[in-house]
């Protein structure tokens, strides 16, 4: 019997960050992306439509970029 895969989706809007961070989490035997998202509006749609059971957010102020 297999066990069930965590749904995870990404959320950031710098796309070589998530695919960088969906390979790592791919690596993981009980973990798997089933989304990606580069702003708050498409992680809203993607979550309501898919329902994954984790969502990784990352946020950075750009006043902190300065």
């Amino acid at each position: 019997m297999s066990e069930k895969k965590e749904r995870v989706v990404i959320v950031d809007d710098h796309p070589l960050f998530r695919e960088r961070l969906a390979e790592l989490i791919n690596q993981e035997l009980d973990m798997e992306i089933c989304g990606e998202a580069e702003d708050a509006q498409q992680a809203i749609e993607l979550i309501r439509n898919i329902s994954p059971n984790l969502v990784i957010v990352l946020i950075i102020s750009k006043v902190l970029a300065l």
